[in-house]
């Protein structure tokens, strides 16, 4: 299920107007934080990689995913977790997919998908709950198939 474009719209607005002054709380007990890893750790140009979240709080209603960290306006999805819906934002291409578990997959990922990317929860008032950032690193193309050691120390 997916909302039209117009509601997209409002939901990107909302998110980039009333919240943008906290893209860098953190709300979680210093015992509960969220964190991201990529899978595999190291990818090439072309390959697929999971931005996978542990530790993702169980009573949010909803998340969201953007590229980089300062600005809400680059948001790439949203998925609210009671209604099983997921919502593109205006920096989504067609290559990701956002799971319910908080993860985002990237498909056929370019040298320009190198970044930061911010993972946001949202409470059931549309507070944000966390916000957590990682750093994406694409190496070219003809790194594709080299093992993870040979990577790290070939760049």
């Amino acid at each position: 299920m997916h909302y039209d474009k117009q509601v997209d719209k409002e939901i990107w607005h909302f998110l980039s107007y009333s919240h943008a002054s906290l893209l860098t709380c953190w709300h979680l007990s210093t015992t509960d934080y969220i964190t991201l890893r990529s899978v595999p750790p190291h990818v090439a140009s072309g390959e697929n990689v999971l931005l996978f979240a542990h530790n993702m709080p169980e009573d949010i209603l909803a998340f969201a995913w953007f590229k980089g960290v300062t600005s809400m306006k680059h948001g790439i999805a949203m998925y609210e977790l009671h209604k099983n819906l997921s919502v593109t934002g205006p920096a989504h291409s067609g290559r990701e997919t956002v799971y319910r578990n908080g993860s985002l997959l990237l498909e056929r990922v370019t040298e320009r998908d190198s970044g930061f990317y911010t993972l946001q929860t949202l409470d059931r008032q549309g507070e944000i709950v966390s916000t957590t950032n990682m750093r994406l690193h694409v190496y070219p193309s003809e790194f594709r198939g080299l093992s993870i050691q040979r990577r790290t120390h070939m760049v």
